[in-house]
């Protein structure tokens, strides 16, 4: 298969396919690492793991926080674009039938319930007594984590496939269809991000005082 048919297959692939499960735990893992990561980088005290939420009213609930822990789900699904596309460019192949963004939406989503399941399952020995009785208030927390974590996964692909594509102008056909690519990215990232936010909200409404 030539190079230019790879190519051309490639824009129009890694939307339709199945949940390749080995990329899913990949996905997860990246969710679950940068998150650890970030936690332990930071040089500022802020609520950067999710069982932290609910262990002390110490803390910061600003923007950087917020943004941040955004941040690491969409990086993780653009790179896993990046490397699938690389992959299948690298062995000259038809590409992958895999739906990329269903995916890394789904192994960054388990990725955020991975990160809560602590809190959620362990809930009378990690919270601290002012917010005991609010465990369900938590748990719902911290399932909008999760939704917003697989929207801003599945728009870091949307948006890592966007980039290449305009990267790549010469071989660019239906300009209508990049721009309903480029709709469906800033929709996704709209929805996670303020899906996100009230979650954060709802936690500094909820955390000790």
């Amino acid at each position: 298969m030539s190079d230019d048919t790879i190519q051309v297959e490639l824009k129009s692939l890694y939307q339709n396919g199945f949940v390749h499960l080995p990329s899913l735990v990949g996905c997860l893992a990246g969710t679950v690492l940068l998150t650890k990561l970030s936690s332990l980088l930071a040089p500022f005290n802020l609520y950067f793991t999710f069982t932290e939420l609910v262990k002390s009213g110490e803390g910061g609930y600003g923007l950087l926080p917020f943004l941040v822990k955004m941040l690491i789900p969409f990086s993780v699904g653009a790179l896993f674009f990046h490397h699938q596309k690389e992959r299948d460019l690298a062995l000259s192949s038809s590409p992958s039938a895999i739906n990329l963004e269903l995916t890394a939406a789904a192994g960054s989503a388990f990725g955020a319930l991975l990160l809560s399941w602590p809190a959620i399952v362990l809930w009378e020995f990690v919270v601290s007594a002012p917010i005991y009785g609010y465990r369900v208030q938590f748990i719902v927390v911290y399932a909008l984590y999760v939704v917003s974590f697989a929207y801003l996964s599945s728009a870091g692909v949307m948006a890592a496939r966007l980039v290449w594509l305009q990267g790549d102008a010469s071989r660019l056909k239906g300009q209508l269809k990049t721009q309903s690519q480029l709709i469906a990215v800033v929709w996704a990232m709209i929805f996670a991000l303020a899906t996100g936010g009230f979650a954060d909200w709802a936690s500094k409404q909820l955390a000790p005082t």
